[in-house]
């Protein structure tokens, strides 16, 4: 009876074992550490395997691992088997099929009937890994990332971001981006915007798009960048766990955006000059012809008058007043480029210093004049009498911005444009040039003034104080003489003019017109007289009727 019970129990003990065993979640199989062949195993372990028991019986570890894990293997049993600590290890594991999983496998001993015997615990942890590798997969695409890459926690303070994102704003390694807020990343000024604005609509509608700089930590350089702030959410809650920035580095952007606003805003204010220009020259044509008929007459009219007639005085006004009106049409003309110029070879230098005098008596006594002129030669192809009208009208331009007195500078230099340089400054062309900059210490303009200097009839001086015609008859000649001017100005800072001209090698000196001493004679030739305006033609007819 006694027996009978026992045996009773050991079974019953042996169905309870079985069913636990059976009914782990983990692969548990059981090993003859002696000659190392497979025991027994549980119900999950033969799904993980895909064999029957009576299969996994004939197996051996090389069988249910891959040969590169052997190693491994054998070495993991060994310890196991000197009793060291058994450690979970993950291993890849071999399926019937030849397919392969990978699970977190720990050994220890046990001894049945007298024999030790590896007891194996298997847990799958295929999914673990895929995820694990897809995890590594974005962790790589997004370290690889050019553009800025970052997460804060919903506090706002950083907790990552990639290597293309530390070197855009200068921090060294992950160390310095924890904890850091993220408000630093921008400039003082613009954290109280960037947290009431930006960061408070990611929070509360988990997105936000728009343009922000970020400020360089090393440099304190602002970069701009177009971006894209939003909120992680938890897959199966859903709630917000933390924000994240995708950012992208937009400077070379801007920099093309400006380069291309400033071609079209030069594009337009050279065809606004040149639209100016023609309208100048047909006016002043026109007013020209008038005006000759009008000098002309005057002129006939006087040469007939005796010395007392008292209409004289009358005239010499009219004939006074018509040459002021000449002048002016000669600078709308200047201003337009069809000014009957003669231009020659001429050393700049000594065209300044020949004037130099004469600026001198423009300028004033309370305006110290300075020049710096180059050591060398400088030569260039243009009507000196132009020159003279230039540096005369930058001189009383120059005069009149400092009132209280100053100084102007005359300098001269050699300077070579090349296309890296013409593309940065944004005007000019290729070549050697003869540059002369004038400078003042008067009161400077600003940006809107200095857009419109140029434009006929633009003064901001009062009333009756100037024409508006300095600087625009300035523009007209170096225009004609295939040269470029650039203006520096600020307002309290004075303003420095370049004037730009292509540079000469030096020519022979022009010979002399010969003079006519023989007395013209006429009378006996006949005359085509070609005019298309009535008034010229009719003056020239008589003209050359009276002097025979």
């Amino acid at each position: 009876t006694e027996r009978k019970r026992a045996e009773e129990a050991l079974r019953e003990s042996e169905e309870r074992f079985r069913t636990i065993f059976n009914g782990a979640l983990d692969g548990i199989i059981l090993v003859d550490a002696m000659n190392r062949k497979c025991v027994m195993g549980n119900r999950t372990v033969l799904a993980m395997l895909g064999y029957t028991e009576d299969e996994l019986k004939t197996l051996r570890p090389d069988d249910i691992h891959p040969a590169d894990a052997m190693p491994r293997v054998t070495k993991h049993l060994e310890e196991t088997m000197r009793g060291d600590i058994s450690v979970v290890e993950e291993m890849p594991v071999k399926r019937k099929d030849g397919t392969l999983y990978y699970a977190d496998i720990s050994a220890s001993i046990v001894t049945l009937d007298g024999r030790p015997h590896f007891l194996g615990v298997f847990r799958d942890v295929t999914e673990r890994k895929r995820a694990s590798e897809e995890q590594q997969k974005l962790v790589s695409i997004i370290e690889t990332s050019e553009d800025f890459i970052g997460i804060a926690d919903l506090d706002g303070r950083a907790l990552y971001v990639n290597a293309a994102g530390r070197k855009l704003v200068g921090l060294d390694g992950i160390d310095a981006v924890r904890n850091r807020p993220v408000a630093e990343f921008h400039q003082e000024a613009d954290r109280g915007k960037f947290e009431s604005e930006v960061l408070s609509t990611i929070r509360e509608r988990g997105h936000w798009r728009g343009e922000v700089a970020f400020r360089h930590f090393k440099t304190g350089e602002l970069i701009p960048v177009e971006m894209y702030g939003f909120v992680i959410k938890d897959s199966r809650t859903g709630q917000p766990i933390a924000l994240a920035t995708i950012s992208r580095d937009i400077a070379d952007r801007k920099h093309a955006e400006e380069e291309r606003q400033k071609l079209q805003t030069q594009l337009l204010q050279s065809q606004k000059m040149e639209s100016i220009g023609q309208l100048a020259g047909g006016i002043a044509h026109d007013f020209n012809n008038i005006l000759a008929a009008i000098v002309g007459y005057g002129n006939l009219l006087q040469m007939q008058m005796r010395d007392d007639d008292p209409a004289r005085v009358q005239v010499d006004q009219i004939l006074a007043s018509a040459e002021r009106a000449t002048s002016l049409t000669q600078s709308l003309l200047a201003f337009s480029r069809k000014q009957v110029i003669s231009p020659k070879n001429i050393d700049l230098n000594a065209s300044i210093r020949k004037i130099e005098r004469l600026l001198s008596r423009i300028i004033g006594e309370d305006i110290m004049l300075k020049t710096s002129l180059s050591a060398d030669a400088l030569t260039v192809y243009a009507d000196p009498t132009q020159i003279e009208q230039v540096l005369m009208n930058l001189a009383t331009n120059a005069r009149d911005a400092m009132p209280k007195g100053g100084t102007l500078m005359i300098g001269t230099e050699r300077v070579v444009f090349d296309d890296r340089r013409v593309k940065a400054q944004g005007y000019g062309t290729p070549g050697t040039f003869v540059a002369m900059i004038v400078s003042d210490t008067g009161i400077g303009m600003d940006e809107k003034t200095r857009e419109k200097i140029f434009d006929p009839f633009f003064t901001t001086k009062e009333l009756g104080r100037g024409t508006g015609l300095g600087l625009s008859i300035v523009y007209g000649i170096v225009k004609q003489n295939k040269g470029d001017i650039n203006v520096v100005s600020e307002v309290g800072k004075g303003t420095t003019i370049t004037i730009f001209l292509p540079l000469v090698s030096a020519g022979l000196e022009e010979g002399r017109r010969p003079e006519i001493t023989e007395p013209i004679r006429g009378g006996t030739e006949t005359i085509l007289l070609a005019e298309d305006n009535e008034d010229v033609r009719s003056l020239t007819k008589q003209v050359l009727a009276d002097f025979g």
